[in-house]
């Protein structure tokens, strides 16, 4: 009787597995450090002006020069802030997806120009 045959998997597989891996780690990483930090000056006016909810509140308190951000960071930030219950992790929720979306984009980018396994070394490199 015959050993059964086994496929190795291909270079491109193992390329979107350390993807994944390393992107999870990325963001798992990410959220765990959001919430061991306190909020800086800056999260804490961007909390305050995000928290007035609707956009001609937030419009209002941009115009008497609250914060310099656009509406629609704030907008954002307040659907964030209804997303997570830790004021921690719910203001830097968009940019922990930002900086995960980043290297997925950058190894998409790379591997279709110079193949997987360079693609996941650059992912690896801008993590």
């Amino acid at each position: 009787m015959a050993e059964p045959y086994v496929v190795a998997p291909s270079k491109s597989a193992l390329a979107v597995a350390a993807l994944v891996a390393l992107t999870a780690y990325g963001a798992l990483t990410g959220v765990y450090r959001s919430s061991r930090r306190f909020l800086w000056f800056d999260e804490l006016v961007t909390m305050s002006v995000a928290q007035l909810g609707t956009g001609s509140r937030i419009w209002s308190a941009l115009e008497m020069g609250a914060d310099s951000n656009p509406p629609p960071f704030h907008l954002v930030e307040s659907l964030a802030a209804r997303a997570a219950s830790d004021p921690h992790i719910a203001y830097r929720w968009p940019a922990i997806l930002g900086f995960t979306a980043v290297p997925v984009a950058l190894f998409l980018f790379v591997a279709r120009r110079a193949g997987g396994a360079a693609g996941c070394w650059r992912h690896s490199s801008r993590s």
